[in-house]
């Protein structure tokens, strides 16, 4: 194994043509990280990669120019409370889109890239859980062309691609849920745009890894907030749904299982996967081995103080509509369409549609690295409720 040489990240979406000869991350690597759809957890995977690599790490951001694209890097990180964790002396912004050819650098940048990187990390896409496929497909599956394309020029890198969950639709024939070595189906359950635009992604590169390609899939649950600090993307659905329910005053009494995870366990377990030997191939489920159920999330913040009631789901969509006209700025006012109509909500954290998932591999190769996920405990939640009131996302 090579020791770190060039590592590409993109963090939006990228693809590429031709045969890899080495999966993992080499010791000097440099890496482009793409921050542009994918904001959150791709700060993480930068991070991690600073600290956990010698990496230089070439960030490929939708910019005018580099002096912009590293602003807009900057403002990222502080936003997600990482910028003192940043050796800026290995960070190379680089102007980007995943929706184009090349994926957008100018001519001798990506000539610099092609010759340089080593691995590429993919965490890239268009998340949005209402657009239908064609309106995802160019950011979300084209772009993994191009990173197919880029990974094969010049010299072969490696393909860490960040996938979803949510390929899998439907409930599971097994009794711990969907499993690494399961292949996700087309079927009429995978109904959304977000999740078909994933699992065409994952079918290109498959097909890619058949003909030589050096291409490593992982699949996070919900991204959850920083087990540290507390931290949340509080744009994201799961975090629209409580301040939904927040200003309502109600929450619908479900007790689905939440498959949700800390942003810091799936980025640092991301990259310490991609360090090791004979990855190339595999597939890891990075969802949380004992996750909680909404009703214990609820219940644990109506116990924190927040004024909630729970209501049967049907009285809880009702209101919904009724909040959609009265509430100014509600939060749940840009997904109605993902509730109307539904008999029950069924999918509260938007990447939820089987059962289960089993993430038992997964969690045994993380356990031979010497990691193992602490639990969704009381002090974890007590630092998401702290870090909502700290950055203005709840009324104190």
């Amino acid at each position: 194994m090579k020791k770190y040489l060039p590592i590409l990240i993109l963090l939006s979406t990228v693809a590429l043509f031709g045969a890899c000869s080495s999966t993992t991350i080499p010791a000097g690597a440099k890496a482009v990280t793409h921050f542009d759809k994918s904001k959150y957890l791709g700060a993480f995977l930068l991070v991690d990669l600073l600290e956990q690599t010698k990496a230089n790490v070439y960030c490929l951001i939708r910019a005018v120019d580099e002096s912009q694209a590293m602003k807009r890097l900057q403002r990222q990180l502080e936003r997600y409370e990482l910028i003192g964790r940043i050796d800026w002396s290995r960070v190379i912004p680089v102007c980007g889109d995943l929706a184009v050819e090349h994926l957008g650098p100018n001519q001798d940048r990506y000539r610099e890239i092609v010759a340089d990187v080593d691995a590429i990390f993919h965490n890239g896409a268009f998340v949005n859980f209402v657009q239908p496929y064609q309106g995802l497909k160019a950011a979300n599956v084209l772009s993994c062309i191009e990173v197919l394309r880029l990974a094969a020029t010049v010299r072969p890198k490696a393909i860490h691609y960040v996938s979803t969950l949510s390929v899998f639709a439907g409930p599971a024939k097994k009794q711990r849920g969907f499993s690494e070595s399961d292949e996700p189906e087309l079927n009429e359950a995978l109904t959304g745009g977000y999740e078909q635009s994933k699992w065409v992604a994952e079918k290109v590169l498959r097909t890619a890894q058949k003909r030589g390609f050096q291409i490593t899939v992982y699949r996070p649950a919900t991204v959850a907030g920083d087990s540290q600090n507390g931290v949340w993307n509080t744009d994201d659905f799961m975090c629209r749904v409580f301040k939904g329910c927040v200003q309502m005053g109600l929450v619908p009494n479900v007790d689905k299982r939440l498959d949700m995870a800390p942003v810091d366990y799936i980025s640092s377990s991301i990259v310490r996967l991609a360090l090791t030997s004979s990855v190339d191939g595999k597939i890891f489920h990075l969802n949380h081995p004992h996750p909680p159920t909404a009703d214990t999330l609820f219940s644990w913040f109506i116990s924190a103080g927040i004024p909630l009631r729970k209501v049967t789901n049907e009285e809880w969509l009702e209101s919904l509509k009724v909040a959609t006209k009265v509430i100014p700025d509600f939060a749940l006012a840009p997904l109605m369409s993902m509730f109307s109509g539904a008999p029950e909500i069924d999918n509260l954290s938007a990447e939820n549609k089987a059962e289960s998932y089993d993430c038992m591999s997964t969690q045994q190769h993380l356990a031979s690295q010497g990691i193992v996920w602490g639990s969704i405990s009381d002090t974890l939640l007590d630092r998401y409720l702290n870090y909502f009131y700290r950055c203005g996302f709840l009324k104190a």
